[in-house]
């Protein structure tokens, strides 16, 4: 199940409530997402779901970006049902397709990599909607159209109607053995989980163009049972020396809290004292070449 869309639709806020635990880092920053992202939701002998987070598709100009794209239509091209996002506000304006502009690029797109695959619409935000009624004829011109398997309108920060999203799907998924044992959320690794913590913590922390020229490394991790704590070393790499300098702040005040809000999210996501030491380093152009792409994981297929 491919949860695909344009950037900052909120996707991976999405993806976390549907698995019940922050799997997937989520800022008000778009292109969050680098990475696909599996999440599972189990119901014991009703059924297993794996999401796959996806980044937002839109035109890309770098490197990076390319790939992220292509790994998002990638993404939708391997599952078998696909969770179309958009905010509901985008299609209540009854001069214009319920679906449009950027939003229908993204969807012929989407359509071009997974022909034929049902498509699930959910309209996030639906807090932001003027009134609770003015969504209600863009659904029925959205039901009419035919095109979709189902159409949700959901509040994804706050929860409100995700459990529909299931219902929905549920009978749209082949019969099968679960994949991953119940108690499975995600398959990513817990280095890459801190890794991306840090890395939310620099988009909220920063602004303009640094957060989307750093890549987060973990150079030592280890779970001290005896101290009861949770040893990291990470290093960000960013590609330009007044990047650096920003990262650090003045007196080092900027790294020093983006260490403390990395923590203290370790620290609730692993249930378990962390003691993190934070560096910055250059690493010129890296998202511009394939070389630094490959050294920070961002290579074809395994993004």
């Amino acid at each position: 199940m491919a949860i695909v869309g344009r950037p900052n639709v909120g996707k991976s806020t999405l993806l976390n409530q549907l698995v019940g635990r922050k799997v997937s880092i989520a800022t008000a920053k778009p292109q969050t997402t680098r990475n696909r992202i599996i999440g599972v939701s189990t119901k014991p002998g009703e059924h297993q779901i794996i999401w796959v987070d996806t980044p937002g598709v839109h035109r890309a100009a770098n490197l990076l970006n390319k790939r992220m794209v292509t790994a998002a239509l990638d993404a939708a091209d391997g599952t078998d049902v696909i969770l179309f996002v958009l905010e509901a506000a985008s299609t209540i304006r009854e001069d214009r397709p319920p679906i449009w502009g950027g939003d229908a690029e993204v969807m012929e797109r989407v359509k071009r990599a997974a022909a034929d695959r049902p498509i699930v619409l959910v309209l996030n935000k639906i807090d932001l909607l003027p009134t609770k009624e003015a969504l209600l004829p863009a659904l029925a011109r959205l039901g009419e159209s035919g095109e979709f398997a189902g159409i949700v309108p959901i509040r994804a920060n706050r929860g409100h109607n995700v459990e529909r999203i299931a219902r929905a799907v549920a009978p749209l998924l082949p019969m099968g053995t679960p994949i991953f044992p119940d108690d499975v959320v995600t398959d990513r690794d817990e280095q890459f989980m801190m890794s991306e913590l840090i890395r939310e913590q620099i988009l909220l922390q920063t602004h303009n163009e640094v957060p989307y020229g750093t890549a987060v490394e973990i150079e030592e991790f280890a779970d001290d049972t005896d101290l009861g704590r949770i040893e990291i070393s990470a290093v960000i790499h960013v590609e330009r020396d007044s990047q650096k300098g920003i990262l650090i702040g003045k007196g080092g005040s900027r790294l020093k809290e983006i260490g403390i809000g990395s923590r203290r999210e370790m620290q609730r996501l692993f249930q378990s004292r962390v003691h993190l030491r934070l560096m910055v380093r250059v690493e010129e152009d890296w998202s511009g070449n394939d070389k630094g792409l490959a050294r920070f994981g961002y290579q074809g297929d395994e993004l």
